[in-house]
């Protein structure tokens, strides 16, 4: 009876054993509850994984900047032509351009002057209003009258935007822009597109004018032969 009794002990603590040992393995082998997937989350749309955009190409800058958009400029090819014989900067070229004639290079006012930049022949043999309704023509000559102003007045944009609108004569005599509401009209609003358009083509640089002399060192040229090809044919306006 004794030995039946031992028996049965032995058998009870042998499957104690057992299943202590079947649980012991069964939570440390299986995965917890909380990280088996329910219908929900199978059912949930998969978020795709960050795709970081490659970084976009940086806009172009400077001298690149400005070519680019003269180039989307009625004449624009030829202003940047003549702005690399005439050694004026191809900006300043385009605001006057577009405030004399708006880039009508046919434009006629009613004290004669002709085409892009307003010019009108002086003296004989001067080229005639035809020839001055010539794109390149007008450009060429407008640019470097511009140019031997820009000399004169030690590049001194405001004196020589007054000279041109008014003539250098009026220029000197009042020892800079004179009093007269078209041509400070005219100087603040040539002035005001230039430095404006140069500034923003080259991403909040020096907005300072840059002197004519500079201008002409940069490109290799001597500022004093521009003035000499500024060959007095024709005045503007």
């Amino acid at each position: 009876m004794q030995l039946n009794q031992q028996t049965t002990t032995w058998h009870r603590s042998a499957l104690v054993v057992s299943i202590v040992v079947f649980l012991a393995l069964t939570l440390t082998s299986s995965p917890s509850i909380s990280s088996i997937p329910t219908l929900k989350d199978l059912e949930a749309p998969t978020t795709p994984p960050t795709i970081t955009p490659e970084s976009s190409p940086a806009p172009s800058q400077g001298s690149q900047a400005q070519s680019d958009y003269l180039v989307t400029l009625p004449y624009g090819q030829t202003i940047l032509e003549v702005s690399g014989r005439t050694q004026v900067d191809g900006l300043l070229i385009a605001a006057v351009v577009e405030m004399e004639s708006g880039f009508a290079s046919n434009a006629v006012s009613p004290r004669g002057a002709v085409g892009l930049m307003q010019v009108r022949p002086r003296g004989a043999g001067s080229p005639s209003r035809q020839d001055l309704t010539d794109p390149e023509t007008n450009l060429e000559i407008g640019s470097r009258y511009l140019a031997s102003l820009l000399n004169r007045y030690d590049g001194d944009l405001e004196r020589a935007l007054a000279a041109y609108n008014a003539g250098p004569g009026v220029v000197d005599r009042f020892r800079g822009v004179p009093p007269y509401r078209e041509t400070r009209a005219y100087v603040r609003r040539v002035q005001e597109r230039y430095l404006g358009l140069h500034q923003r083509l080259w991403h909040g640089g020096d907005s300072e004018t840059p002197r004519h002399s500079e201008l002409a060192e940069s490109l290799g040229t001597d500022a004093a032969a521009v003035t000499s090809l500024a060959a007095a044919t024709v005045v503007a306006r």
